[in-house]
């Protein structure tokens, strides 16, 4: 159940992410407690107390409203055009675990299964786009052992890790989210024929932004993170560099306080041992931030995994 004081319907809230230029923007309106009419009445000053930043762009796009409300209708024509489903923060099947997470998505544009949206029993596997033959092992046995055990199987989409994951799970014939960037040009363009086959067997793609923002910014990437984990009950990173992207995962789940396991790299025979000193794994390891994982301790992740589910 919703706890906003007034709510905004698809149209309403498209136009808003238009006008507010972000989903922290769109967040920041639909939480302060007043009605679309009174939206479109704010003034300069009234946007500065609110604490946007630029204004003066905002003022602007309020005041050319209708031109916005126009963009967000062809939107959702495309939606309804190609098959999208558009599921809003106020929707019955927006997944409360989302609503945990800092700067929820306010919407969601689905292709695919939307039911796998409120599935307990999910957890992400990321790891790096530049993945070594030991980690293209890791993934593939990992992902083989939960996905035959009824684990929904979550990542980006990405090169490497990502990949392996989606398709591994896919050889299951088991579920798997793909949490992306824009939901209208598949990054990277490798991937548009992974992200039909998700989609053509009972899985599901989304994201956050609206069809046809550019994935260009490395923002987006690491905003997307936070759904990929909002969305599991625990992380497991495979292969990952010390600064690689693979971090702002960590982060997110450090953050939203959810379990990371990481692959033990120093028990795998002739892993390149520089390649272990600057991994992400044994940082998070030594800060106390993670957990090691093997072959012999999946029984123990899945036991928790479904005790929580």
């Amino acid at each position: 159940m919703s706890l906003f004081q007034i709510k905004f319907n698809e149209r309403e809230l498209i136009t808003l992410r238009m006008i507010f230029n972000s989903n922290s923007g769109l967040n920041k309106i639909i939480n302060s407690a007043i009605s679309i009419d009174e939206i479109r009445s704010l003034s300069h000053e009234s946007l500065k107390d609110l604490k946007f930043r630029k204004p003066e762009e905002i003022l602007n796009k309020l005041q050319n409203y209708e031109f916005y409300e126009s963009e967000a209708i062809d939107t959702i024509d495309w939606c309804e055009d190609n098959n999208i489903s558009i599921i809003s923060i106020f929707d019955k099947r927006y997944p409360k675990k989302l609503n945990k997470i800092k700067n929820p998505p306010c919407l969601l544009f689905c292709s695919g299964n939307v039911s796998l949206l409120g599935v307990e029993k999910s957890i992400a596997i990321v790891g790096s786009r530049d993945m070594s033959d030991f980690g293209k092992t890791i993934t593939e046995r990992t992902t083989n052992y939960f996905s035959k055990n009824g684990v929904n199987i979550v990542s980006g989409l990405a090169k490497g890790v990502d990949t392996h994951a989606h398709e591994t799970a896919l050889k299951n014939n088991s579920s798997t989210t793909a949490v992306l960037v824009d939901i209208k040009t598949i990054s990277p363009a490798s991937n548009i024929k992974l992200a039909k086959e998700i989609i053509q067997n009972d899985g599901l793609i989304i994201s956050e932004n609206l069809p046809g923002t550019q994935a260009s910014d490395a923002y987006l990437f690491i905003d997307r993170n936070r759904i990929q984990t909002g969305l599991s009950k625990l992380v497991i990173i495979i292969e990952a560099g010390a600064d690689s992207g693979t971090k702002s995962t960590a982060n997110h789940a450090i953050q939203q306080n959810i379990p990371i396991y990481c692959s033990n790299l120093n028990l795998i025979k002739n892993y390149p041992k520089s390649r272990f000193e600057n991994s992400l794994n044994k940082k998070l390891f030594d800060q106390g931030l993670a957990q090691y994982f093997s072959a012999e301790s999946y029984d123990e992740i899945l036991s928790i995994l479904e005790n929580d589910s």
